[in-house]
This record gives structure tokens, C-alpha cells and sequence, in this order.
């Protein structure tokens, strides 16, 4: 006879830390164990058959995963046969700090339970579930098994069997190409994580956490049916170990999933003893630049471009200038081309009270190049720079196992220098990590604008941030002011970019990093300096950030808060659009809107500069009517009126 173990239990009082029960359990007799999420929203129910473990999910009393499978393999050893023999349950709750982020309080709230698992070969192992508000979590964790302190793991056997055969979007092996149809998730045969799913009562992302010492997951269903499985690399552990936790993201919308922390939340407390020097913050880039023409000066890899830079950076407040590719000699980042001297050029942006940051790649020519990354970093510290960016890191690794590990060694010897991180060009996703070593400030998961010089299209814009950016910061370089010329650079797609100037805009502002790349140069910004206003004020680091409307692949519109001030912008898709944006989410009072719209007759393909930037007043009794062009946007900055103002 089944035992029915209740998990969840009520919290009479504020719990900060831990509420611990612990019970055993007799033999290998089979039994359900339900757990709920604090707001009993969410209910998983694990099973016990005694000689294997799954578990179901529901939402709202609606099943949303049926029966699915748990455990491991490793080359000589199987962790999935056997039967429960303990349980630990608790609740905890807290609310942190970030060092920076789209939150200044996070609420960390959940309800745990450890099944210890025996097999029928006597090999011992845990499975760790905590369902949150926004989630649902679950790892395995493996101690020493005798005498055995190391395993290759070849299998995670964790699947998600869905009830339904329901729309999917996915990424694709290169991120760079990833179209994010909609496809039954019979038809999705593999992505990379998130997966995000719309089932009839609600959006469900696929998605993993505290990714560490082991392979990054692919999702794959090679069976056709309704489920996703995980796909991994051989992994060598040490043990004890720890799996990367395997998330399923839920919420009655999709923009609720933008809004969640689970995956922060699933992440361990920094480990950096001082993060002082670890500073967010928008910056001037170089790359995109080369070939554009200013009344005579032609942007390139000199002196006098970078300069050009670094002086905007100095006038605008942005903290940061990165050089990118090709300002190296063919002896290596520690030797500058001999027509830049890039120990001066740091020493002339940080006299200006702006920081630089440099790229490093083994890519290609530069790939032969045996240079020591330790001793690269202390030349770049003697010189003043502040930190890099990392492209084509996957070209160097052999397994998804070696890619992970090998993202993480660069990371921390960065942290040992005082150094910010950025990764290109396919790196491993992001996990919530930001929190443990929050110097890696940002990764280009995602098809950066013009990466490859190719161009996306609005759908995609409207996309990305409800995929991708599930899994964290995008530096996706946003930003484009010159669209009519852009197809006069070297290093930009010739058919050029399809978004209007404040599509761009809102584009800088949708896609969330805390260090926020600008593609374009300083006299393109100039040019429409009363637009640049809104990136020029905007914070790269929140107090609160809420989804005020949006659908996958249509629109999506965010409000972001820093102290009493708010942040609002909207992106569409090739579609125009008009939405009523309540102000309820005001404190009483007046304040006034800076509005930054599309011009009346602007379009993605044949209008892109139209504009126009407006004062009024208002209330939070009232809707903000935005108006969108085709493929374009809006931006809105709303400020409480002070009785001096009025």
C-alpha cells in the first residue's frame, strides 16, 4: 500500500534560515510525497516505486509534467535504481542583497525536500527538490561510495514528460542562427537551455542553475513524444558532488518568467571576499565602427579613433571604452600593434575617469599564439585596464564538460586580478552565477546585432528576452543610431538592420545587462543627442523591474525602478502597434513623462530615423498611450514632480 507523506507545512511566523523535519523510512515500500511552493501554487509530487523515483508537476491544480524520470549513470556505476530511505524537509526564507541587478531586495522563499536514496547495489545518493513561488528546482548530490572518490558521469536520466503536446521555442546549436519557431515539442528534437513552453494554463521554462563542474545540459526528445530529456558530456567529478540544478521555471505569463530569481536564488553567495571594485556600467565599443565617415575622419583601429571614443565615454558619463579585436600584435595580448600604444591610450581614458576593457580571442591566426592568460592579465592590470572580453572560448575546449570548467578558471583568475569577464561568441549559458562571481558581468548568449554581420528581425527582438534572457544578462549590443549608413562599415551586415532609432533605443533598455555595450560612436549619438537622453540617464542596475505587458514573438513592454524615478520602454514585431500602459504602479502624485517615440510615418525597412521627443505631465490615475511603428518602439522616463517643479 502507497504512503502519502504530506511535505509542504504551514509557517506560522517569519522564518529566516531553516525549518527542519526529518523522517526515515522503512524498507523499500512504495510512497508519494507531495511538495508545494509557498504559495501552494505550484505541487510536485515525487514517487517512491522502490526501485525507482520520478515526479510530477501541477500549476494552479492543472497537470502540467506527468510521471518523469530521475537519476544518473557514470561509465561504472548506475544512480537511479532504488528506493527512498530518509527525507529532509524544511522552508526558508530570506531576502538579499545583489551587487547590482534588475532587483536591490530578493526574496529567496521555498519549501525543500532531500530524498536520500539507497539502490539495490547499496550505493548511496540524494535528491534535493525546492519549489519556489516562480519554480520548481531539483539536483543530485553524490558522497564519497566506499572507497570511490571519482566518477565519469555519462547520463542524467532527468526528463520532462509534459501532459500535452504543447508549443515550444528552443535554441539552436549556434545561437547566432537560432529562429525560435514555434514547434508541438514533439516536433522540438533538441535545444539549448531555456526551453520555453506555452501550455493552455501556463508559460513553463526549461532551464539550469549553478552550472559548475559538470557539462552543460542540452534538451533533446529523440523519441517524438511529448517529452524533453537531457543530453550531457562525459563528466570526470571528484567526489562528494553536485549537479547543476535542473529548473523548470512557471508562471501565468510569460513575462512573469522575465520578473523571476530562481536561478539567482538557486546560486551560492559570492565568493569574491571584497566585490567593491566590481563596478556595472554602459560603454563605448569599437568594432562596428570601422569604415564610418564623419566629416572626413574615418573611424578605425588607431589612436585617434580610440581617443575619439574614450572622449564621448568622458562626456556622457559612461565608465567604460572597449577596444576590440585586432589592436593585438601577432606576439600576443601583452604586445600592442606598433602603431597603438595601448598602455598610454588606458593611461588617457583613465585620466578622463573612464576604464577600459580588452578583448582576447585564440581564434584563427590568433589561435596559434602560446600566451599565458595569468601573465596577460597582470600586464593588462600594470597597464590600468579594468577587465576583458573573452571571444571564441568554445574553439578551444573539447567536450561541454572541459567548456564549463574552463569558463570558470578564466572567470576566477579574472576575479583574482580585479578583472570584469564578458564572454562571445557561443559561451556556455548563463546559470544565476552572477551571484557567486558576479565579475562575470555578462555573456553574449544570444545573436548579438550584426554578430557574424548578420541582422535580426523585430520577431526576434520580441523574442530573445523571454528565451535567452531567462537565463540571464544579454550583452547583445543594442544601440544602432547610423541605420542608414551602417551598410558603409567593414564590419556590418550590408543588407543592413531592421529596427528604427528608438527600436534601438528600447532595445538597450529590454535587454538587461549590467554592463550595457553601445555599438555605435559618439558623433552618431550626438547627431540625436535628445534620444540618447534616455540611454544617457538610464541605469544599468535596478531597484525593481516589473513586465508590465508582453507575448513572445509579438511585444513586450518593461518599467524599471531607481530610487523614485521610473524607466519605461516597449518593443514590437514587424507589426505596428498601440497599448494603453495603466500608471497604477505609481505612488500618488504628479509627475512628468519624457516621452521618446517613433516618428508618425516611421518603419523598420523604409523609415528607421523618424523620432520625436516630447514633454508632459501626468498622474497614476492614467494610461500612457505608446504608439509603435512597425519593428520600432518606445521609451519613457517618468519623474515625480517636486512643488518647486510644479
Amino acid at each position: 500500500m502507497k504512503q502519502k507523506v504530506p511535505i509542504y507545512f504551514r509557517m506560522r511566523q517569519l522564518v529566516i534560515g531553516f525549518l527542519c523535519t526529518v523522517f526515515s523510512v522503512q524498507g523499500f515500500a512504495s510512497a508519494e510525497y507531495d511538495l508545494y511552493s509557498p504559495d501552494r501554487k505550484i505541487h510536485v509530487t515525487v514517487k517512491d516505486t522502490g526501485n525507482s523515483i520520478s515526479y510530477e508537476l501541477s500549476f494552479n491544480g492543472t497537470a502540467i509534467i506527468q510521471q518523469s524520470a530521475l537519476g544518473l549513470e557514470s561509465t561504472t556505476l548506475s544512480f537511479y535504481e532504488g528506493g527512498v530511505k530518509k527525507v529532509e524537509k524544511s522552508t526558508f526564507k530570506e531576502t538579499w542583497q545583489p551587487l547590482f541587478g534588475k532587483k536591490s531586495q530578493v526574496l529567496n522563499h521555498y519549501n525543500q525536500a532531500i530524498f536520500y536514496v539507497q539502490t539495490e547495489k547499496g550505493l548511496q545518493f540524494n535528491i534535493c527538490f525546492r519549489v519556489f513561488d516562480d519554480g520548481v528546482a531539483f539536483r543530485y548530490n553524490l558522497p564519497l561510495q566506499g572507497k570511490i572518490d571519482a566518477l565519469e558521469f555519462t547520463k542524467d536520466f532527468s526528463e520532462y514528460n509534459f501532459c500535452g503536446d504543447y508549443a515550444a521555442r528552443g535554441i539552436d546549436r549556434n545561437i547566432e542562427g537560432a529562429a525560435f519557431e514555434v514547434r508541438p515539442l514533439s516536433q522540438q528534437k533538441f535545444s539549448k537551455l531555456p526551453l520555453l513552453v506555452e501550455t493552455p494554463s501556463a508559460w513553463v521554462a526549461l532551464n539550469e542553475a549553478s552550472l559548475f563542474d559538470f557539462s552543460e545540459a542540452y534538451l533533446v526528445n529523440p523519441s517524438g513524444k511529448m517529452s524533453m530529456g537531457i543530453d550531457i558530456d562525459k563528466s570526470a567529478c571528484r567526489l562528494p558532488m553536485k549537479t547543476p540544478w535542473r529548473v523548470i521555471q512557471i508562471a501565468a505569463t510569460a513575462g512573469k518568467l522575465i520578473e523571476s530569481d530562481i536561478l539567482v536564488n538557486l546560486n551560492d553567495d559570492c565568493q569574491i571576499a571584497d566585490p567593491s571594485w566590481i563596478k556595472p556600467g554602459k560603454s563605448m565599443w569599437d568594432w562596428r565602427n570601422h569604415g564610418d565617415t564623419i566629416n572626413g575622419f574615418v573611424y578605425g583601429i588607431n589612436e585617434a579613433s580610440y581617443k575619439r571614443h574614450i572622449d564621448f565615454a568622458a562626456a556622457n558619463d559612461i565608465a567604460y571604452t572597449l577596444f576590440d579585436a585586432d589592436w593585438y600584435s601577432e606576439k600576443g595580448p601583452a604586445f600592442p600593434r606598433e602603431d597603438l600604444d595601448m598602455p598610454g591610450i588606458i593611461k588617457y581614458a583613465n585620466d578622463k575617469n573612464v576604464d577600459v576593457l580588452l578583448y582576447v580571442d585564440r581564434h584563427g591566426k590568433r589561435g596559434k599564439l602560446n600566451w599565458n592568460l595569468e601573465e596577460i592579465l597582470q600586464t593588462f592590470k600594470r597597464w590600468g585596464a579594468k577587465g576583458i572580453k573573452y571571444g571564441f572560448l568554445a574553439g578551444e575546449v573539447n567536450n561541454r564538460k572541459q567548456f564549463v570548467d574552463t569558463t570558470w578558471s578564466i572567470t576566477r583568475l579574472c576575479a583574482k586580478y580585479q578583472m570584469l569577464v564578458t564572454f562571445h561568441d557561443n559561451p556556455i549559458h548563463p546559470g544565476g552565477e552572477e551571484r557567486t562571481w558576479p565579475n562575470l558581468i555578462a555573456k553574449e548568449y544570444c545573436h548579438g546585432q550584426q554578430d557574424s554581420r548578420k541582422s535580426f528581425g523585430p520577431s526576434k527582438a520580441v523574442s530573445a528576452p523571454f528565451i535567452n534572457g531567462l537565463s540571464g544578462a544579454l550583452d547583445m549590443t543594442n544601440g544602432y543610431y547610423d541605420l542608414d549608413g551602417l551598410q558603409n562599415r567593414q564590419k556590418v551586415d550590408k543588407k543592413g538592420l531592421n529596427s528604427t532609432v528608438v527600436g534601438e533605443t528600447a532595445r538597450c533598455f529590454i535587454n538587461y545587462s549590467p554592463l550595457l555595450v553601445l555599438p555605435d560612436n559618439g558623433d552618431e549619438y550626438s547627431k540625436k543627442a535628445d534620444l540618447f537622453g534616455f540611454i544617457q540617464q538610464m541605469p544599468v542596475s535596478w531597484d525593481e523591474t516589473r513586465v508590465l505587458q508582453g507575448i513572445p514573438g509579438a511585444y513586450l513592454v518593461i518599467a524599471r525602478r531607481k530610487g523614485n524615478d521610473w524607466f519605461i520602454a516597449g518593443n514590437t514585431n514587424e507589426d505596428g502597434r498601440t497599448l494603453q500602459i495603466p500608471l497604477s504602479f505609481l505612488a500618488k502624485g504628479d509627475y512628468q513623462l519624457t516621452t521618446f517615440n517613433d516618428g508618425p510615418q516611421a518603419h523598420y525597412i523604409n523609415n528607421k530615423l523618424a523620432y520625436s521627443v516630447e514633454k508632459s505631465n501626468t498622474d497614476n490615475r492614467k494610461r500612457f498611450k505608446a504608439v509603435m511603428a512597425p519593428g520600432g518602439g518606445f521609451c519613457l522616463i517618468i519623474r515625480q514632480l517636486t512643488k518647486a517643479s510644479k
